[in-house]
Formats: structure tokens, C-alpha cells, sequence
């Protein structure tokens, strides 16, 4: 059941989200009409119609109001570089080391990392944690407990711009030119312009990599 729980989750969620849209949309349909057809009969349509549009913008407004706080109550991100950081060779040894590793996405969340140690080599089906290894890799998200190591070096004493810009994902689906009629120069190309590829960056078998 544990590998289905986010799509009980997920379903549950959609189910509760709908039922409570419908209910807002009748109480706001039943309140207009009995705004409209009230005591008063010279209420103007227009009028109506400039309360439903008022009330829909200011809906609106506060929306983006809500999540603007939302952003500035985020945690910050870990240090961009630090004095410490591995020299320019790291990780030479192309050597990655998950130790007891514990990852939960919210504190009042259950582990969905829990205690895994293993060298790099990661096979699993859908929901087995494949992306929650890569995002506790990469720190987008906070490890709750282990550590991982890079050549001896463990992830969190490194700089994030160091770690991300040492470290690559070769995804399964090939997404930048799926049908294989580019070159390599302007594949490099559309990725220095998009700032993904320095505009000094390497060239022959490493960028054909």
C-alpha cells in the first residue's frame, strides 16, 4: 500500500478540491441571485454583473497577495560557495556514497527516505524514490538524517553552485532534440543562450557528452 499512497493521497485531494469549488460556485450563484432579484426590482444587470466582476479580480488579488507571503516565509537555500569548498578536480573520483541517508519533504511528513546506504547504481520502479535520492543529492531538499558523500566529501559542506555545477542528471527521456536533427553546435548554441552553457564552455567529446 505504501507505493500507492500518493495516488490515494492525490485522488483524495482532487475529490475534496471539487466538492468545495461546487459549493463555492452555487453560495456565490444563490447570493447574486438573491442580490438581483431582491425587494428592489431597478437593479440594473450591469450592475450586477460589475459586483461579480469586482469580486472575482479581488479574489484574485489576494491570491497573489497570499502566495507573495508565502514565498518570503520560505527557508533560505544553503550557502552558494563556502572558503572550504573542493578544489576544481572534485569529485575526481566519480565516487558517490549514500550513508544512512533519511529524507522527509516536510517535518510533519513520514520519511520517504529511510536509513538507505548504497554506492551510486539506482534501479527502481515509479515511486521506489528515485527522484527523492536525486533531490537529497543535489540538496533541493533537507536530508533528515545520514549523509552523502563525493570522494570522501561529504554533500552538505559543499557550496550549492559548487556541488549542482560539479555534479549532472542524464535523464531517461532524451527532451532537447528527441528527433536527432541538430548538431551538436546548435544544441550547445540554444543552451548558451538560455544561460544553461557557459558561453566559454568546453567543447569536443566533453560537450558532445
Amino acid at each position: 500500500m505504501t507505493c500507492y499512497g500518493e495516488s490515494v493521497m492525490n485522488i483524495t485531494i482532487q475529490q475534496w478540491l471539487s466538492i468545495r469549488l461546487d459549493l463555492l460556485g452555487k453560495a456565490l450563484v444563490l447570493g447574486i441571485g438573491l442580490f438581483a432579484s431582491g425587494p428592489s426590482k431597478t437593479v440594473d444587470p450591469s450592475k450586477v454583473a460589475q459586483v461579480v466582476q469586482f469580486f472575482a479580480t479581488n479574489e484574485q488579488n489576494f491570491n497573489a497577495v497570499e502566495r507573495m507571503l508565502y514565498y518570503t516565509e520560505l527557508p533560505c537555500e544553503g550557502d552558494y560557495t563556502k572558503e572550504d569548498d573542493p578544489p576544481a578536480s572534485w569529485p575526481g573520483e566519480r565516487k558517490v556514497e549514500f550513508n544512512i541517508l533519511e529524507l522527509r519533504y516536510r517535518a510533519v511528513l513520514p520519511l520517504v527516505l529511510k536509513q538507505v546506504s548504497f554506492s551510486i547504481g539506482i534501479v527502481g520502479h515509479t515511486g521506489a524514490g528515485k527522484s527523492s535520492l536525486m533531490q537529497a543529492l543535489f540538496r533541493t531538499a533537507n536530508i533528515s538524517g545520514g549523509f552523502i558523500e563525493a570522494d570522501g566529501i561529504d554533500a552538505r559542506n559543499v557550496g550549492l553552485k559548487t556541488l549542482r555545477s560539479r555534479l549532472a542528471l542524464v535523464p531517461q527521456d532524451d527532451v532537447l532534440d528527441p528527433e536527432g536533427t541538430r548538431t551538436d553546435a546548435e544544441l550547445i548554441s540554444a543552451l548558451q543562450r538560455t544561460y544553461f552553457w557557459p558561453k566559454d564552455g568546453e567543447h569536443g567529446t566533453a560537450a558532445e557528452a
